[in-house]
């Protein structure tokens, strides 16, 4: 290292230094923060979902995913079977319901929204499904 290095080093030792005593002596307090971000992981139906798998398909994907059905991304203000309901996809709400998704949850957090339209799908296609042998 040559004697122009070591003398920038020594000068920033020098003014940290500095810069933390005079920290010290001021009681002045220091909070960093730092914002971890992900990316949620979308699940098995929720691809489905996104990329219109046929009905089959997603009774399947379902069926296999079970554990999945109350998820709820992050970034969603609705689970799966009120956002399908929403979206007017009778079949998968029908699909969903048939695999005991939590049809009162989907009715709450459509309400939240004022999707009362959705809420009529979900009671209609639960009522179905009540009558059918």
């Amino acid at each position: 290292m040559n004697s122009k290095a070591v003398r920038n080093l020594a000068a920033v030792a020098l003014l940290e230094g500095f810069i933390i005593i005079w920290l010290i002596v001021t009681g002045t307090h220091f909070v960093v923060k730092t914002q971890l971000g992900f990316i949620a992981a979308d699940t098995p139906i929720t691809l489905a979902v996104k990329y219109d798998a046929p009905d089959k398909k997603f009774d399947e994907v379902v069926k296999q995913n079970l554990d999945s059905l109350p998820y709820r991304p992050s970034d969603q203000v609705l689970a799966i079977l009120a956002k399908c309901a929403y979206e007017k996809r009778t079949n998968y709400v029908r699909i969903l319901i048939e695999n005991g998704a939590d049809v009162e949850e989907a009715v709450k957090q459509l309400r939240k929204v004022n999707q009362e339209e959705a809420v009529k799908l979900l009671r209609q296609v639960q009522l179905e499904l009540k009558d059918k042998p």
